[in-house]
């Protein structure tokens, strides 16, 4: 039994061949890398306030003006992902006015020099937001019909075995060998099929969810009313994360800077402890 793949470009060639048959799927490049996306699983990583402590637990970082409270927490990175939240308390008697999105930065000593290389990525917007989404669920449904075609092809090829080797007039030891051997290939890939069936599942779900739901969570005020409190979630792309990260936002033309930076070891195991405990 072979799976293969032919150029890694567009159309992408998808080959599975047992025993004479033959069957070739040309799917999207840009639906296989999407897909590889939805199951790539790594280690959990979290975003603290410079001075954090385990000790404290202090998770937000704030920055207070004559007027206004700030704050901002990191709430998760997820494969796609690195979310904040943004909670902005308006004490005074003038409107807060605010930049459209806000920005990430990378870099890895702090912002102490000027020299490293920053590179600012801006929040995500509802529409991108709908369209990374859309674009889930639409490479979500491309492998379900990939795992389905697979799956059928598998069976096929079974039969098609059986029936020749019902059609032998003899039969010895090799023979059996090769039944047994054809037979747990068979059953290996069906069970592969049908946990690939089942993440494709899963990611769909869960992409029509976040379609449903995150839109409305994002925050997209860019004007804070006297005596109004406003808050909601600020989305980045994921990207290679630094040792510090720096969020900026624009307020009343001034650029607020809220620090972050990579959890340490002992912080991720207490982090990760509390989340369970949740």
């Amino acid at each position: 039994m072979i799976l293969g793949c032919g150029r890694l470009n567009s159309p992408f060639d998808l080959v599975y061949s047992q025993f004479g048959l033959i069957i070739e799927v040309t799917v999207p490049m840009k639906t296989v890398l999407i897909f590889l996306s939805l199951l790539s699983i790594g280690c959990s990583q979290y975003l603290v306030p410079i001075d954090y402590s385990v000790e404290q637990n202090n998770y937000q970082t704030f920055i207070d003006t004559k007027d206004v409270s700030y704050s901002m927490e990191c709430l998760n990175i997820s494969g796609d992902f690195i979310t904040f939240w943004l909670n902005i308390e308006n004490h005074g008697q003038d409107t807060v006015f605010l930049s459209k999105l806000p920005l990430i930065n990378y870099t890895s000593d702090g912002f102490f020099t000027t020299d490293d290389p920053i590179y600012p990525v801006k929040a995500m917007g509802t529409n991108d937001i709908e369209v990374f989404y859309q674009d889930k669920i639409k490479a979500a449904q491309g492998m379900a019909i990939v795992a389905l075609v697979f799956g059928a092809a598998l069976i096929v090829a079974d039969v098609a075995s059986d029936s020749r080797d019902s059609q032998k007039e003899s039969w010895d030891a090799s023979d059996q060998e090769r039944l047994i051997r054809r037979k747990a290939l068979t059953e290996v890939g069906l069970a592969t099929t049908e946990v690939m069936s089942q993440a494709v599942r899963t990611s769909e779900s869960n992409a029509r969810q976040e379609l449903l739901y995150l839109p409305s969570e994002l925050f997209i005020k860019t004007r804070i009313l006297p005596e109004e409190s406003y808050s909601g979630k600020v989305v980045f792309r994921k990207g290679l994360l630094h040792s510090f990260n720096r969020v900026q936002l624009k307020a009343d033309s001034k650029t607020l800077n809220f620090d972050f930076r990579k959890a340490k070891a002992k912080e991720r195991a207490f982090l990760r402890d509390l989340e369970v405990g949740y």
